[in-house]
């Protein structure tokens, strides 16, 4: 009786220590909703009061609160100055404090008391106006070669243009979806966990059975006259029973 208890004890100590590494990673991986050295760009959403994280270099993070939703206006608080945005509209940030701007926020949407945000690295938008500079170079330079240069040039520069915004579209979607992910793979395990641990110890009803069967054996040597071992077995059925009623009642 006493190594099953002993057992049992490790195993919720085990199954303790799983679940708080667990739920240690999902607040780790969860703490920033904008984290710079993860994501170029990212779509980032709040209802109104919430509170919501950003970060530059990964380890300090900025709060943002979200204190107004209109129908196309928000009001927010960042660091502890107030901003007013506009759908469409955009403002460079310099979340580090160190007199350089390194993102771009931009009011993507507002639904009922929801605003979207649009994050983005401002190393992200110079290259992308470089590489515009760039093809209207090339576009001017196959002006001088002929008409059937500028058009296969066209063609290739829409594929460049609408593989970028793919690109960037997916970085923010995954950015929304791994902590879901996460939380969803953290209770598969945790469940699978809990199977694990009730069916070390069988069934509840192979118990029940196995304590019927040793009162009945119980019985006999007590017609027996054999109280001593009859005891003993009695003893052995209402452990099985105990255990059995520990199983259906979980841990």
């Amino acid at each position: 009786m006493y190594e099953e208890f002993k057992n049992g004890g490790e195993k919720m100590r085990l199954f303790g220590i799983i679940f708080l590494f667990i739920f240690v990673l999902i607040l780790n991986v969860s703490a920033a909703d904008f984290d710079l050295t993860k994501q170029d760009s990212g779509i980032v959403s709040g209802l109104e009061g919430e509170l919501l994280k950003l970060s530059v270099d990964g380890r300090n993070e900025l709060d943002m609160t979200i204190n107004r939703v209109g129908v196309e206006r928000v009001m927010i608080t960042l660091d502890g100055n107030i901003l007013v945005l506009d759908i469409g509209q955009s403002k460079n940030l310099d979340l580090d404090k160190d007199g350089v701007n390194e993102v771009k926020l931009e009011l993507n949407n507002v639904i009922d008391k929801l605003a979207s945000f649009k994050f983005e690295g401002l190393n992200v938008v110079e290259n992308e106006v470089m590489e515009k500079e760039d093809e209207i170079m090339e576009d001017e330079d196959d002006h001088e070669h002929g008409v059937d240069d500028v058009h296969e040039e066209e063609t290739s520069d829409t594929n460049v243009v609408t593989g970028g915004a793919i690109g960037l579209g997916s970085i923010g979607n995954i950015a929304g979806i791994s902590n879901w992910v996460l939380g969803i793979v953290a209770i598969i395990v945790i469940i699978i966990l809990i199977f694990i641990f009730k069916g070390d110890g069988g069934s509840s009803e192979k118990n029940y059975n196995k304590a019927m069967e040793l009162h009945r054996e119980g019985q006999e040597f007590h017609w027996d006259g054999d109280d001593e071992t009859a005891e003993e077995l009695y003893d052995k059925a209402d452990e099985l029973r105990e255990k059995a009623r520990n199983l259906e009642g979980g841990f």
